[in-house]
């Protein structure tokens, strides 16, 4: 499966590379150090905003994201990558909410 989200982060963890989160469909998708990736579909973005917030990214990864939501392996691609800092820890941006072109639909009309 390949995955492509508009904006991930580095994530500044031994065990985790980046990470970039769905807002509409609720997906977090996490590429690890050593260089797999896995997308954990229906986390929160409360989960998201704690998972960034918190001091140590892969301790909370594993307790909190891990161990509650299954992961499916996938091919992860960020459309932009950032580095994790204060502003962006909160911030969401229009860019979060917009919808792929291939999800409008003709019946929409």
């Amino acid at each position: 499966m390949k995955v492509k989200f508009s904006k991930g982060y580095k994530m500044a963890s031994s065990s985790v590379a980046t990470a970039g989160y769905d807002v509409l469909k609720q997906r977090l998708g996490v590429v690890f150090s050593s260089g797999g990736g896995y997308v954990y579909d229906g986390v929160s973005q409360n989960v998201w905003a704690a998972w960034k917030k918190s001091s140590s990214r892969g301790k909370y990864f594993s307790e909190n994201i891990r161990s509650n939501y299954a992961g499916t392996e996938a091919e992860i691609s960020f459309s932009a990558l950032r580095n994790l800092d204060e502003s962006s820890v909160i911030q969401y941006t229009a860019e979060d909410y917009v919808l792929p072109e291939d999800a409008v639909s003709e019946a929409w009309f």
